[in-house]
């Protein structure tokens, strides 16, 4: 408003009231005007800027890729995904986690309807079922040297099919000698580190009763009921036996011994001649929680089980055996993230799992996942074993990580696909030999030719 005149300056001594016309007082100065027009632009430019210019780039940048998710629950993945947000506004990421049940065939049915999410998660061994449908990563984000370079490349060789990285992997998997520690130190008996050591040890370790029951089992193993990790056992023997797992009838060493019978033979011969564990047994998992079992074979998240029903009980974890300490193979069953063909985002998507499978979210999702069970998912990063190296169970697992082979044998991925179809051939197998008497020469034939019906169905050369 005007300034009123100072009663103290300028009186005139001949007019005490200074005379001011109307008009003069009700019009405002020039800083004054310019002043209110200053702030009618701006407000104008603060509420038009945002809706002509920044709202739109905001809209034309707005992303949100669905992940479809197994086995890890929103709250590991959180506060990875809330860090991601947080750094790239106007990227969303919805994660599902997903039910385990007829996982691949709901993915692939809303995957040939070009649907479904931009990424998925889906099992190493699914490729031949899933490959078609998988976008590769661009090189300039993910290339196949780096790829090679930063994870087991060995072990997951079944997911660079062509020189191409169709999936990355959040964490590894092989599997472990489980024992109990209360029961070996009653013995003269050390870890086994070779079959033939662990066969001895077994039947050292196992109490029958006087009708030749089995109050104790040294090992479990033999069977196909009560052994959760059977078909991956049996592909490690083979593996290890030089076996070709496309025709394993058809390798014979020079003594003329068919290799893919004498490893059937060997898995079956703890229920048969050495009658260490038989189909009356519980699962492998409750009998090596109660103690009924010396020894077991499975993976990592087997652990977290064991110690969910016997807190209390002594045990750890080795390396798996070998045929010879010249040759180490072990098992690879591995969890993969691939970004779906059908993707509007399939740049943003793998930028994403370029972030998740970096060192520092890697280390993030095993923090989290180990405030509600006793570990995180093992990594699957070489340059990341050093930093589990001591880590109570976890470490014998990261030392196999280097040398894993996988194929398609791996149980308990639920495909109701190439796995489970070619496992039902060696179920038989074995059921045959160990309930049967059958010869593990006649059996291996009618393997063999399953498996390569079953290579043929799912494009398998």
């Amino acid at each position: 408003m005007p300034k009123l005149p100072d009663p103290t300056l300028g009186i005139n001594p001949v007019a005490s009231v200074p005379v001011v016309s109307v008009s003069d007082a009700k019009k405002p100065s020039l800083g004054i005007l310019v002043a209110i027009a200053a702030a009618i632009i701006l407000g104008l430019a603060g509420f038009l800027l945002p809706k002509l210019f920044i709202l739109p780039r905001l809209s034309k940048q707005a992303v949100t890729l669905t992940y479809w998710g197994l086995w890890e629950p929103a709250e590991v993945m959180a506060p990875v995904i809330a860090k991601y947000e947080s750094a790239h506004l106007g990227v969303k990421i919805n994660y599902q986690m997903q039910s385990k049940t007829d996982y691949r065939e709901r993915l692939q049915s809303v995957l040939a309807r070009k649907e479904g999410p931009d990424i998925m998660r889906i099992h190493q061994s699914w490729m031949p079922m899933f490959a078609s449908e998988l976008e590769p990563a661009p090189a300039d984000i993910l290339s196949l040297d780096e790829f090679d370079k930063s994870f087991y490349k060995d072990a997951l060789a079944d997911i660079t099919p062509g020189g191409k990285v169709l999936a990355v992997p959040l964490m590894t998997e092989s599997l472990g000698l489980f024992v109990n520690n209360e029961i070996l130190a009653a013995t003269d008996s050390g870890v086994p580190a070779t079959w033939d050591d662990l066969r001895k040890t077994a039947f050292a370790l196992t109490k029958w009763d006087e009708q030749g029951r089995i109050v104790r089992s040294g090992m479990a193993m033999g069977t196909t009921n009560n052994i959760s990790s059977w078909p991956d056992i049996l592909a490690l023997l083979m593996l290890q036996n030089s076996v070709d797992l496309v025709k394993p009838n058809a390798t014979i060493d020079a003594r003329g011994r068919n290799l893919g019978a004498d490893a059937l033979k060997f898995y079956t011969i703890f229920a048969t001649k050495d009658r260490i564990w038989d189909k009356t047994l519980p699962p492998d998992i409750v009998a090596f929680a109660t103690g009924k079992v010396a020894m077991m074979i499975g993976p990592s998240w087997q652990v977290h089980q064991i110690v969910t029903l016997n807190p209390k009980l002594d045990f750890s974890i080795h390396p798996v055996p070998q045929l010879t300490s010249q040759r180490r193979i072990s098992w690879s069953s591995a969890w993969v993230e691939g970004v779906s063909k059908n993707s509007k985002y399939k740049k943003q998507s793998w930028e994403f799992l370029k972030y998740l499978s970096s060192q520092e979210s890697l280390q993030m999702m095993y923090t989290e996942a180990a405030k509600i069970r006793p570990f995180g998912e093992i990594y699957p990063r070489r340059d990341m074993a050093q930093s589990l190296s001591g880590a109570k169970y976890v470490e014998p697992f990261v030392k196999q990580a280097e040398f894993g082979k996988s194929w398609y044998m791996a149980s308990q991925t639920q495909d109701n696909g190439i796995n489970d179809e070619i496992i039902a051939y060696y179920e038989d197998a074995i059921n045959g030999i160990v309930e049967k008497q059958m010869t593990p020469e006649i059996v291996i034939e009618t393997v063999a030719q399953g498996v390569k019906q079953v290579l043929t169905k799912f494009g398998v050369k």
